[in-house]
């Protein structure tokens, strides 16, 4: 279709940045106006598909004094500008593909400008600038002769004419030798040099695999070591030069690296990478299920741009790492050393090079500093006396080849053993990830930490980690294991997990308010997550504790047919909330999360309380006795809010009667949950914390929501206080709640002209929120004398309470509790 912004905006409607890749698509258009566009569906790779517009057109260049129209075709992904176009050669049937430097056997295209993508550098008139100019040095494609065009119709005539026998074609001619790719173990090692040939004669000794084929891919005569490997023919070994002789291995080695006279650091990098683009689009076309493992230099760099070329997942694209350095490590440790320990719990982890450094594994027994100190200190010295015997040992090609062999036998023997090798760490908060994920496996032992791929809702996919098992959970007198499964995204923790439930053949999903269908689990506490508040250990009791008043699953009938393996589905998204069963209400929408806590008031050094102008105190309390009653149970009380509920504690310590405000322990203990600048959004998860070392309450006091008022709308916050209120029903049985009335200010941050506003929004949320908890069985306390127009109860700033103003308000806290209690 020709170029029409209109409907181009219709349909781009699932573009993310659909204004920014329509304003570059005009730009295009101006300047090549021979281009067409169009809705098609794109296949990757691992067979998902997608919508995605797509332009093709000619792209004019002059090669050798001649001028040419090379036709491309440009797909443009959803995330555009911010990911580079997949370009294409269209060539006409009387065309044939040169494949080269910059081009594979299907005609996609491979430029460094697509490699070093980046928004706003990186322009599609940018990109094909740079294919003019390098389709100017090497011409990619070449015209067919008339006969060949011939060949190529009638192919193309006869494919469509039998293509629906093909599968009986296949399963006459192929069957027998796809079986035979299955259960042959075949390697490919990519590059002749020393390491390559080491490699094969090493992977032939210790019997790693069935099959094993060097592939030379350079240019020229056969190099001595090779033709010595023709001469004496090893059994089970072939040598070749072309990459379809690689077709379906198991593992491919790449030893090969540029050899050219590149002058720095960087242009052996950029001849490596340029060597690459030619080899592992070939090797992942006919090896597509293969383990590419890269030991061509420099490591690191070159397994990060093989991932990048093959497009395969994360997990089967591996340098050889430090292994060979650990092995030795352990080794000496072990051996030489003599050591005590356990030489398995060393390893050489890193960039090979000076940036490799050991490291240990394993628990530290240690029971006490000294101790722990001492352990420490002794395994520094050990390693430091192994890397000194180890200073001496070079990496000579054969030792490397021995160590690449291991590495072989372990993927294709599935040995189990631990390597130290290099992989994408594609996590951005690793370290996070892992401290919180050794937290949640220490407490809960059941469950286990997996790399797998999601299957998101669009049909794409991701290496994730997750979390499968069981927790137990407590029901009616019992405790049951619920199978549970937690996807941890590549951001967390600052986005929450993807929750499942997971069960066994046995047991059926129960369908309710925080479980779906298909097992997505729908939890407050996931839809407010908000990292470092939240974490996996206070999910997992959350989940606990709602799993124990409404049970995710039930045990099936023993008639029944065995229950489905478990599909994940569900993509992450921002709100959390979308794919809510039917009948069940989400979190309004319009409730914008919060990204800081409300300011809190500095107070001036020194000072340990704001002052006042008058001096008024606590009414003296007259002596109580009273017989101690045996059969009364102490009752547990929590105090929790923003800085009024802090300065009401040190008031409170600083009178006579002290932090219980005259009640008597054995009738009540109160605690006291105060923080400064303190917002609604991070109520749930302090009650979660404090859960951990305080015993649950019986009445819980809240006096919240005075700093959100003009920072959140007035109804997202009405409505998000009663949901949060009910939720705390289910976590603490039979708690009675007590509302704290949010007290008047004279003045609100950031919010003097609009003083008037906050007030009555203050007074709404009061009244709608007093009334909520009378309809709930809870009780209010309320502040009336607490107002600005009375002198000396509130601080000079106009937001804090005076002492006098912190008495009356602890006098108000008294007097409800001592009924309640």
């Amino acid at each position: 279709m020709e170029f029409s912004e209109e409907t181009l905006r219709k349909q781009l409607g699932k573009y993310k940045f659909r204004d920014l890749t329509i304003e570059e698509l005009k730009n295009v258009n101006k300047i090549y106006p021979n281009f067409l566009f169009s809705m098609d569906t794109y296949t990757f790779k691992d067979g998902s598909q997608k919508d995605l517009l797509n332009f093709s057109g000619t792209v004019p260049i002059t090669y050798h004094g001649h001028s040419y129209n090379i036709p491309v075709r440009l797909w443009i992904l959803d995330s555009h500008p911010f990911a580079p176009p997949i370009c294409f050669l269209k060539p006409t049937v009387n065309m044939g593909i040169s494949v080269g430097k910059h081009v594979d056997a299907h005609g996609r295209i491979y430029l460094p400008y697509l490699q070093n993508w980046s928004h706003p550098k990186s322009t599609v008139i940018g990109l094909i600038k740079e294919m003019t100019a390098k389709f100017d040095e090497e011409l990619p494609l070449y015209s067919l002769s008339s006969s060949d065009a011939a060949r190529q119709l009638e192919l193309l005539s006869f494919i469509a004419k039998f293509s629906e026998g093909e599968t009986d074609m296949k399963s006459k001619s192929q069957v027998e030798k796809e079986k035979k790719n299955e259960t042959c173990n075949k390697v490919t090692v990519i590059g002749a040099g020393d390491l390559g040939i080491a490699c094969v004669l090493a992977i032939t000794a210790k019997g790693a695999a069935d099959q094993v084929v060097l592939l030379d891919p350079s240019e020229g005569a056969a190099k001595g070591g090779i033709m010595d490997l023709d001469i004496f023919d090893l059994p089970n070994v072939e040598i070749s030069k072309d990459f379809s002789a690689s077709a379906d291995s198991k593992v491919v080695v790449f030893t090969v690296n540029y050899l050219g006279n590149a002058q720095s650091y960087l242009d052996v990098i950029q001849s490596n990478v340029d060597l690459f683009r030619g080899i592992v689009p070939a090797i992942a076309h006919h090896s597509q299920n293969s383990v590419l493992l890269v030991a061509s230099h420099p490591v690191e760099i070159m397994t990060y741009v093989s991932w990048k070329l093959s497009a395969f997942p994360k997990s089967r694209v591996i340098g050889i790492g430090c292994n060979l350095d650990t092995e030795r490590f352990q080794y000496v440790i072990a051996n030489l050393l003599k050591a005590q320990t356990v030489g398995k719990e060393a390893w050489i982890i890193g960039e090979q090079g000076e940036g490799k450094v050991p490291a240990w594994t394993g628990s530290n027994s240690a029971t006490c500093q000294t101790a722990a100190k001492s352990h420490h200190n002794s395994r520094e010295q050990l390693a430091n006396r192994a890397m000194e015997v180890l200073k001496g040992k070079g990496q000579r090609s054969w030792s490397v080849a021995l160590s690449i062999a291991d590495l072989i036998e372990s993927i294709l023997k599935d040995k189990r053993k631990v390597h130290s090798v290099s992989t994408l760490a594609k996590y951005k908060y690793r370290d996070l990830t892992v401290q919180e994920t050794i937290s949640v496996i220490t407490q809960y032992k059941d469950l286990k930490p997996v790399m797998d791929a999601y299957v998101f809702n669009d049909g794409s996919s991701r290496e994730l980690m997750s979390l499968s098992g069981t927790i137990p959970v407590p029901y009616r007198g019992n405790t049951y294991n619920i199978p549970i499964c937690l996807w941890l995204l590549d951001t967390y923790p600052f986005n929450p997990p993807i929750c499942f439930v997971k069960p066994t053949s046995s047991m059926t999903i129960k369908t309710g308010k925080h479980v779906d269908a298909n097992g997505k689990i729908y939890l407050p506490y996931l839809h407010e997550w908000k990292h470092p508040q939240s974490d996996l250990l206070e999910l997992i009791q959350v989940m606990i504790v709602v799993f124990g008043e409404e049970p995710p699953v039930f045990s099936r009938p023993t008639i029944s047919a065995s229950y489905p393996p478990y599909q994940p589905t569900g993509p992450p998204n921002a709100s959390y909330m979308p794919g809510m069963p039917s009948g069940i209400s989400p979190y309004p929408p319009g409730h914008p999360p919060n990204p800081s806590g409300y300011p809190s008031y500095p107070y001036p050094s020194g000072v340990p309380f704001p002052a006042t102008t008058s001096a008024q105190h606590y009414p003296s309390q007259p002596p109580v006795t009273a017989v101690a009653d045996t059969r009364r149970k102490q009752k547990q009380v929590w105090i929790c809010g923003h800085s009024y509920v802090l300065w009401a504690e040190k008031r409170a310590l600083s009178r006579s009667f002290g932090p219980q405000l005259g009640i008597r322990v054995e009738d009540a203990k109160l605690h006291w949950i105060g923080k400064r600048g303190m917002m609604w959004d991070q109520l749930i998860p302090m009650l979660l914390h404090a859960r951990r070392h305080l015993p649950d309450p019986e009445i819980l006091v809240i006096h919240l929501g005075g700093n959100d008022l003009g920072t959140t709308k007035l109804m997202n916050l009405i409505i998000r206080i009663k949901k949060d209120l009910g939720f705390i029903r289910h976590v603490f049985k039979n708690v009675i709640l007590v509302w704290s009335t949010i007290v008047p200010r004279k003045a609100w941050w950031n919010q003097d002209e609009a003083c008037k506003l906050v007030d009555e929004n203050r007074k709404k949320v009061n009244s709608q929120i007093s009334n909520f908890m009378k309809s709930i069985g809870g009780f209010v306390i309320r502040h009336d004398s607490l107002v600005p127009e009375s002198p000396g109860l509130f601080h000079l700033n106009g937001v804090l309470l005076s002492e006098s103003g912190t008495d009356v308000f602890n006098l108000d806290l008294l007097s409800v509790l001592e009924n309640l209690i």
